[in-house]
Formats: structure tokens, sequence, C-alpha cells
């Protein structure tokens, strides 16, 4: 019996800390795939928050708190229906004007866990579009659920009390051909608000129609925000202190720079990792 618990120990060892990028005689299910990527690891990012590939039956419409996905958020005056979005084998379909998160539109979180600021996380998402149009506007980004209704990222600074928080973009398509991260401090009161913003564009030409997986690390230790596209580390540039007291969801939504041309954002996964 000592033996067999050890062996047991040791295979939930191996499954829970192993980096996916190692070999392995484990077959993984894709989407709940608990390895973290070499460079999430490496960051010391080994614990699996959540793995899951999104699909149209997870996104509601009401307010409830046990969905994984919810149509619009709480900045929305319209939330948008559920046409927008369709299920095919490479994954979730968002439509332009679709908007999906993992917060309702009263900010309150659904079945999945909110990232924490304190500790620090990695996230990554695993995307295309249907054409390569550089009207498209796709979206993969955190929000603190802070950020709300109520106000509740309100501090008290040398302005007085005034809204202060973090927005985190892993990438936005259509600014140029690479891929594009930024980090936003956010600070005034609605609607003055003043953003500061750390983004560096990438001069690698990146295939958008292709499959991609975009991702981010927040350091709250070293204040910092690191990028990678498909393993291949982007960017790191500085964060604002404020981003390690908020609590963080995902957003993933197809937009337009204004001509509103259709397309679809394809979301095949989504993964976070954060410290042991």
């Amino acid at each position: 019996m000592l033996k067999k618990n050890l062996l047991f120990m040791f295979v939930l060892t191996t499954v829970f800390c192993e980096p996916s990028s190692a070999s392995s005689s484990y077959d993984y299910d894709f989407c709940s795939d608990p390895r973290p990527p070499t460079h999430a690891a490496d960051n010391g990012q080994v614990k699996m928050l959540y793995s899951y590939c999104p699909n149209i039956n997870d996104i509601s419409l009401e307010n409830d708190t046990k969905h994984k996905l919810y149509s619009g958020q709480w900045f929305y005056t319209k939330k948008p229906p559920l046409e927008l979005y369709t299920q095919t084998s490479e994954g979730l379909n968002i439509s332009l004007g679709g908007a999906v998160s993992t917060v309702n539109a009263q900010s309150q979180k659904g079945s999945l866990p909110l990232l924490n600021g304190k500790e620090g996380f990695y996230i990554e998402f695993l995307a295309r579009i249907n054409d390569a149009s550089k009207d498209h506007f796709p979206a993969l980004w955190l929000n603190p659920i802070e950020h709300n209704m109520n106000e509740d990222d309100k501090v008290f600074s040398k302005n007085g009390l005034e809204q202060h928080w973090m927005e985190l973009d892993v990438d936005e398509g259509g600014f140029q051909d690479g891929m594009l991260g930024t980090v936003h401090e956010w600070r005034g009161n609605f609607p003055y608000y003043i953003n500061k913003q750390s983004a560096h564009p990438s001069a690698k030409k990146l295939d958008r129609t292709k499959f991609n997986t975009y991702a981010a690390y927040y350091n709250p230790t070293k204040a910092t925000v690191k990028w990678w596209v498909d393993e291949e580390l982007h960017n790191e540039e500085p964060a604002p202190s404020i981003g390690s007291s908020l609590n963080y969801y995902a957003i993933m939504n197809a937009q337009t720079h204004g001509k509103k041309q259709p397309y679809k954002l394809i979301v095949k996964r989504v993964r976070v990792f954060v410290p042991k």
C-alpha cells in the first residue's frame, strides 16, 4: 500500500508540475491540460487556476453566477445578443459586436475564479480571426472587477477620492502587423480619466488568420508585465503599483476600427497559471 501511495503521489506531482513543452508518456485532455508552458514555469507560474475551451453553452445573458462566460459587461448599454456566437470544431466563434467575459453585467464573477493581482498570474489565449482586414479589432484583455458601476476602485490620492485601476491588454489586433500588448493605468472620475499606457508594438509580422497563443505574465513584486506570442518573448513593460491590489477577469471581444467589416474571432482555449 505504501508503494502504491508513493506512486500515486509521484503521478500527481508530474501532472501538476511538468511544463507542457516537456516530453511525457501521459495523455492530457487539450482543454484541461494542467501543464504550465515552459516560460510560465520559468516565471514561477506553475499552478493551473483554470484551463478550458470556451463553448457557446458557457455563455449567459443573465446576472447569475453559475456560468463561465457572460455576454457584455457592466459598461455596455445593451448586452450583445447570443446570435453573435456560434460553435465550430475550432472553438467559440465571436462575431463582430460580440463580447464575452468571465463576470456578469453586475460585476459578479461566474464559475471561473478571478486573477489575484497580489499574487501575480500568467494568462494565455489560443485564438485567430477568419480574415486579415486591418479594420478588425479583436481584443483579448483583462479588467479588474473593482472597476464597476459602484466605483469600487476609488482610492484617496493627492487629487482627493478618485478611481484608479490597471487594465491589461494581452493582445489587440488591427493597429499594426504584429502583436500589441499594452498595460494601462487609469485614474480620475467619470468622465474625466487620465490614461497612462505602456505599449510596444511588435515589428514581427503576425498572421492572425492562423491560431496563435497570446500570453501575458503580471509580476506584482517587480511591477512589470511580460508578453509572449507563440512562446516567443515579445516585450516587458513596467506596470502601475495599483495593479497588485486588484482582481481581474478575462474579456474576449470582436470590435472594429471603424468600417464595421464582418468577421469572427475564434477562441480555442484559455489557460491561467499562478504561483504554487
